[in-house]
């Protein structure tokens, strides 16, 4: 557990987020919303706090287009 500790790091969350964010465009561009909906909903889990709150709005934004197109 203390060499995860100094591993990880306060922003690594958010990195992950991003990661996840930019996979939900390239899959909305694919057109698998299933995988959209996946990856987005665990990035806007991630992004909890208000330092990403830039990052919160293209992911909502990707969300709802993929759950309209889902129906």
């Amino acid at each position: 557990a203390a060499e995860y500790a100094n591993f990880s790091s306060v922003g690594q969350f958010l990195a992950w987020a991003i990661a996840k964010i930019m996979a939900g465009v390239v899959a909305t561009a694919r057109g698998d919303f299933l995988d959209v909906v996946s990856s987005i909903e665990q990035a806007l889990a991630a992004l909890s706090a208000e330092t990403s709150l830039p990052w919160q709005l293209p992911g909502r934004l990707l969300l709802a287009r993929a759950y309209a197109a889902l129906g």
